[in-house]
């Protein structure tokens, strides 16, 4: 009896056309970009100033800064390629993902009087550069850089006592070894 009743319900005229979805509508999300460097292929959500040179491609969403006759005019001129994401779609923009991100960051960082967010965005911006993330298997700082953040100035010192050591000799020791070899070089 419950089958029939769906199976009813499915095929009534005035059911479908009367009823809203609550679905939802997700449009083709369309070929990959492949990039062979970094800063080739970006995604933005909102303008501010680049400097790591001019990419292959800009993905964004449709924003009125987007869509306007000066910006798309600033992309010809330097022959950058422009994607809009679908409207509606912010998964198929991965700028979205990193500002939901650094909004968690800033809400859960701030927790009560959250009038004075926008100071903690830089803050924000340096962790989600410097942890790990699971889609790629490191720091995102280490994959454009190759090389750690350095998150303290002091570190610097250290690095200059160390750098006496070579890479070779940290193959072949054992953890605790390493430790050991690294405060005797850091005590001299």
């Amino acid at each position: 009896m419950v089958g029939d009743v769906q199976t009813l319900i499915k095929e009534c005229e005035i059911c479908n056309t009367s009823k809203v979805s609550n679905r939802m509508i997700k449009p083709l999300m369309g070929m990959q970009t492949i990039t062979e460097k970094p800063f080739q292929s970006l995604h933005v959500d909102f303008v501010e100033p680049y400097t790591f040179g001019v990419p292959e491609c800009m993905h964004s969403d449709n924003g009125k800064q987007f869509i306007s006759e000066a910006f798309n005019s600033f992309l010809q001129k330097y022959g950058v390629k422009h994607i809009r994401t679908g409207l509606y779609s912010p998964q198929a923009n991965a700028a979205e993902r990193v500002n939901q991100s650094v909004l968690q960051f800033v809400h859960s960082y701030i927790q009560e009087n959250q009038r004075n967010w926008d100071q903690y965005v830089s803050e924000a911006a340096f962790v989600l550069r410097s942890v790990k993330h699971s889609s790629i298997g490191m720091e995102p700082y280490m994959a454009v850089f190759g090389s750690h953040m350095i998150q303290h100035g002091a570190s610097y010192e250290i690095m200059r006592k160390l750098s006496s050591t070579q890479q070779s000799e940290f193959e072949i020791l054992e953890a605790t070894d390493k430790q050991l070899l690294m405060r005797e070089k850091l005590t001299d």
